[in-house]
C-alpha cells in the first residue's frame, strides 16, 4: 500500500506547470501566424528555442493529457522548421524537420497533423520540381481525418502538381474537392486553429486556384482569382498579408 500511495504521488506530481502548455500553444500561435508577414531570420531562432523547450519537457516524466499537447507542439515547431529549411533552401534539413514532426503526430495519435505533414511533404517535393510524388503525399494526406481547411489545403496542392503535368482534367477535379472542402461547415482542427502558415485562408485559397489557372492556361480565370488573393491580402489584417503568396499572385496577374 505505500509503494502504491508513493507511486501515485509521483505521477501526480509530475508533470509541466499550470498554464505552462497554454503558454506554449500560443508562442507556437504567434511563430506560425509571424512567419507569414515577418522576415524568416527574425523568428528562426525563437523557433529553434521552442522547439528544444517543448522536447526537454517531453525528456521529463508527464502526465499522458500533457504529453500528447506537448507531442502536438513538438511535431508544430518541426513542421514550422521544416518550411523555414526549404524556404532557405536546406532541402536535407526540411526532410529532417518533417520527419520528427510526423514522428510526433504518430505519438501525439493526432490525424490533423499528420495531414499537414504530408501537406507539406507534398509542398516541398512541388517546390523541387517533383509534382508527381507531391501528388501521391497529398493523396495520402487527404486520407487522414482533419478539418475541411486542412483538406482544402492538400486538394489545393494536389491540383497545382497535376496543373503542372498538363492533366487539366484531374486538375479540375483537385480544384472541385479543394471548393467541396472548403465549404465544409466544420470547426478547425489542432493545426489549423493555430494560424498563419498552418493555417489555408480564404486568401491564399484564391492565391492556389490563380495558379492552377495559371498553369491549366485557363487565363480569365487565373486573372480573377489571382486578383481577388491581391485584394484580399491589401485589405485584410496587416499579420495575414503574406508578402510571398502576394508577390507571387500579382505574377500570376502578369502571366494572364
Amino acid at each position: 500500500a505505500g509503494q502504491t500511495q508513493l507511486r501515485v504521488s509521483e505521477i501526480t506530481a509530475a508533470g509541466v506547470a499550470a498554464g505552462m502548455i497554454d503558454e506554449l500553444r500560443s508562442e507556437v500561435a504567434r511563430l506560425a501566424v509571424d512567419y507569414v508577414h515577418v522576415p524568416l531570420w527574425s523568428i528562426f531562432e525563437d523557433l529553434v528555442t521552442t522547439r528544444d523547450l517543448v522536447f526537454g519537457l517531453l525528456d521529463q516524466r508527464q502526465r499522458p493529457d500533457d504529453a500528447h499537447e506537448l507531442y502536438l507542439l513538438a511535431g508544430t515547431t518541426c513542421l514550422l522548421l521544416a518550411h523555414a529549411s526549404h524556404n532557405i533552401g536546406n532541402r536535407p534539413a526540411a526532410f529532417i524537420q518533417l520527419r520528427g514532426a510526423s514522428t510526433c503526430a504518430e505519438l501525439a495519435d493526432c490525424d490533423a497533423l499528420s495531414a499537414w505533414c504530408m501537406g507539406t511533404d507534398a509542398l516541398i517535393n512541388d517546390g523541387l520540381a517533383r509534382p508527381g510524388v507531391a501528388i501521391d503525399k497529398a493523396t495520402e494526406g487527404l486520407r487522414f481525418h482533419a478539418c475541411g481547411e486542412s483538406h482544402a489545403m492538400l486538394a489545393g496542392i494536389k491540383a497545382r502538381a497535376l496543373a503542372r503535368l498538363g492533366n487539366r482534367p484531374a486538375a479540375l477535379a483537385a480544384v472541385a474537392e479543394l471548393e467541396a472542402s472548403r465549404e465544409r461547415d466544420d470547426v478547425r482542427d489542432d493545426v489549423c486553429g493555430l494560424g498563419g502558415v498552418l493555417s489555408f485562408p480564404l486568401a491564399k485559397q484564391a492565391y492556389y486556384l490563380g495558379s492552377i489557372y495559371g498553369l491549366l492556361e485557363m487565363h480569365r480565370d487565373a486573372e480573377r482569382h489571382a486578383s481577388a488573393a491581391i485584394h484580399t491580402y491589401e485589405t485584410g489584417p496587416s499579420e495575414a498579408r503574406s508578402y510571398g503568396d502576394e508577390t507571387l499572385a500579382r505574377l500570376d496577374v502578369v502571366n494572364a
